[in-house]
């Protein structure tokens, strides 16, 4: 449930930064709000939902517990604050600041690591490797 909390958090970000009209349809792909809004829904609510889903469902499907269990929370902590780091430094393209050359690699780090290594523990679970 942990997993779904931190989703519904960035998909009301993201609801919010939309009615608070921050983004229009005539803004350009690239604009940093927009990328923000875009990041919120798919990493934080599409990517969150999709794993937590995924590991609550994989041990009942299989019906053997996942051997990786004990990483959830920090791999959960890792992708929000890799996440909030990436609208960090989002924020920080859109002032114009020149923090944001540091902020996205560390931001990218996390994300891309725990992003990786959720697959594995679900892809062992249904016997297809490991």
């Amino acid at each position: 449930m942990s997993y779904f909390a931190a989703a519904l958090v960035f998909l009301l970000l993201a609801e919010a930064m939309l009615a608070a009209g921050l983004w229009k349809p005539s803004v350009d792909i690239g604009d940093p709000v927009t990328l923000i809004i875009v990041h919120c829904v798919t990493i934080g609510w599409l990517g969150l939902l999709m794993i937590g889903a995924l590991l609550q469902f994989t041990p009942v499907l299989t019906g053997a517990g996942l051997a990786t269990e004990c990483f959830n929370l920090p791999a959960l902590i890792a992708i929000v604050g890799g996440l909030a780091a990436l609208i960090c430094g989002f924020a920080a393209v859109k002032n114009g600041s020149s923090a944001a050359a540091l902020i996205m690699p560390v931001a990218d780090a996390p994300l891309i690591v725990d992003l990786a290594l959720r697959a594995v523990p679900v892809h062992a679970g249904f016997g297809l490797g490991g």
